[in-house]
């Protein structure tokens, strides 16, 4: 059945048509044949029961008066007769009385004579008729005509039907051949311009309709669903348009809000750093510092924001690289004595994200460039990110070589604002956890 589907529908349609066709002829020729024949047979059927009966009657008058040379001379008008090969008169006592014979075999009834009978045996037609004057029984007249004549017109009957067959399947050949062409054309030329369309997205084309039938319905159908779909396509094409209008002018708004809210930040940065010119507190000027440097990682986002082409998302090791760079210069971290390690994965990170990330990497530098060595201590710092695709979280790890925090603090409950704010940041908004490793100097792994 998978083959019949993959034939093309041309194929199906010839070999239907010739399948139909050739059934019609051969039942036509089956029924004809077999109606010619039993004309052909009731023909002889009939010319040789007369020739019989005729026969019977002529020789009544030899056969009462016992004069067989008499019934041979009725047996040889037989010869007048082209179809009969043998006859014969029997008396009533069944003996031959007469006979007459053309045919050079031995001819014989292949029954007993008894009653009338007709029948087919042996390639020839033997009839047996009673000899009856007024009710009287006198014999039998036996005839055998041959089938030859009968043989003959049937081969001749077979030998025409067999050269009408040829030339009506050479006629069905190109009748399936010119209605294939008339169903199946237009069907393949709708399917060549569907994959004109498929493959040249050109919606503007159409078929040319040159009928009224079922095909000119489906070209009107295909025509009109054509004209719909340009009508959409045009229709969508302006609204993407105007999407992409809108799109530009939303970005264009986007970035300018970003570089304005960076510009706002800068300014309270410089308030703050200006303010902090007029303090001589130790302990409130690093307060001031922290929140300028606070103030600066969240500038950078929006910075980075400005100049990204994804307006929702920035380049997350890039923004990391520029706030280090931001911290060593507030802190004037000493790049021989202290040494950063940033690894960071070259992945996008949306502003949700980024803003507490970089926060908490804030707080934690802050804290070891700040506590974790001492003024001769050369130090390591490194940073982290890596997603583990196992849980489906990122995993961010702040690790320095320094003394280390004491185990007398717990860092989730102190008093040191800036690992409150990893904790909250981390918990709260990144929705995450937060592990101390104190093994090895200090090391913090956010997991969000």
């Amino acid at each position: 059945m998978r083959i019949v589907h993959n034939i093309p529908i041309k194929y199906k349609l010839i070999v239907i048509i010739l399948s139909v066709t050739l059934l019609i002829i051969g039942l036509a020729f089956w029924i004809g044949g077999y109606h010619y024949q039993r004309s052909l047979k009731t023909d002889l059927i009939q010319n040789l029961e007369m020739n019989a009966r005729l026969t019977g009657e002529y020789c009544v008058t030899p056969l009462v008066f016992d004069d067989p040379p008499g019934a041979e001379r009725v047996l040889s008008k037989l010869q007048a007769v082209p179809l009969i090969s043998y006859g014969a008169v029997y008396n009533d006592r069944d003996s031959v009385f007469a006979a007459y014979q053309i045919a050079t075999e031995d001819i014989h009834p292949p029954f007993p004579i008894d009653k009338a009978r007709i029948m087919f045996h042996d390639g020839y037609l033997h009839v047996l008729q009673p000899v009856e004057y007024k009710n009287v029984f006198y014999g039998h007249v036996y005839l055998a005509g041959s089938m030859d004549s009968y043989d003959t017109k049937i081969a001749e009957a077979y030998r025409f039907m067999i050269i009408l067959l040829l030339i009506l399947i050479v006629l069905s050949i190109l009748l399936a051949f010119f209605l294939q062409r008339v169903i199946s054309q237009p069907i393949l030329k709708l399917a060549q311009v569907t994959e004109h369309i498929s493959n040249e997205a050109d919606l503007s084309l159409r078929v040319k309709k040159k009928g009224s039938d079922e095909l000119g319905v489906l070209y009107d159908g295909f025509n009109t669903m054509m004209e719909q779909l340009h009508l959409r396509e045009i229709e969508r094409d302006r609204a993407a348009e105007e999407i992409k209008s809108s799109l530009r002018e939303k970005e264009v708004m986007l970035k300018e809000i970003h570089h304005r809210v960076k510009n706002n930040l800068q300014i309270i940065s410089s308030l703050l750093n200006l303010q902090s010119n007029h303090i001589h507190d130790e302990n409130a000027l690093a307060m001031f510092v922290d929140c300028q440097n606070r103030v600066r990682s969240m500038a950078i986002v929006h910075e980075q924001l400005y100049h990204s082409p994804d307006l929702a998302s920035i380049n997350f090791s890039e923004y990391v690289e520029a706030l280090i760079n931001g911290l060593q210069s507030s802190y004037r971290a000493d790049s021989r004595r202290i040494q950063f390690d940033v690894d960071i994965l070259d992945i996008p990170l949306d502003i949700d994200r980024a803003v507490p990330c970089g926060l908490i990497i804030h707080e934690l530098v802050s804290n070891a460039i700040k506590h974790a060595f001492n003024s001769h201590h050369e130090g390591l710092i490194q940073i982290k990110l890596r997603r583990d695709d196992h849980l489906e979280q990122f995993c961010l790890s702040v690790r320095d070589n320094g003394q280390g925090i004491p185990e007398s603090i717990d860092y989730k409950n102190t008093d040191s604002l800036g690992l409150r704010l990893a904790v909250i940041l981390t918990e709260k908004q990144l929705k995450g956890s937060i592990d101390l490793d104190r093994s090895s100097g200090t090391a913090f792994h956010i997991c969000f």
